[in-house]
């Protein structure tokens, strides 16, 4: 009986531990979007536009939010879906967050001169 337990124990600790690591990196970082129009109406304050503009700015994003632009080419037009791949230096830089490289002496601030962003990359 002391040894069914145990095993009960095991199984329902590991299902445990597989549905966290499922839910580790699913869906986007940025789960909260301000509306332009409220924006442009005055009904956020200065405060709650500065804040969330800090999260966006440390955000690390991944495909769910749109990382490396995967339905782009840079000159606007659309990428057909599954023709390139969704992260190209191309489409985006190669960190995932502005804060990435904009963080000396901390978030916001400069960068190292180590890497460059594109620019024109619809001329490539």
């Amino acid at each position: 009986m002391k040894a069914f337990r145990q095993a009960a124990l095991a199984a329902a600790l590991s299902a445990l531990f597989v549905a966290q690591a499922w839910a580790i990196g699913d869906g986007p970082v940025v789960k909260d979007h301000v509306s332009q129009s409220k924006a442009e109406a005055g009904d956020y304050t200065f405060d709650e536009l500065f804040a969330h503009g800090q999260e966006q700015f440390s955000a690390k994003f991944n495909k769910y939010d749109g990382q490396g632009r995967p339905g782009a080419t840079g000159g606007g037009a659309a990428r057909i879906p599954g023709s390139a791949p969704a992260f190209i230096r191309t489409s985006a830089p190669e960190s995932n967050s502005c804060a990435g490289c904009h963080n000396d002496p901390f978030p916001g601030g400069a960068g190292d001169i180590v890497a460059n962003v594109f620019v024109l990359a619809q001329t490539l």
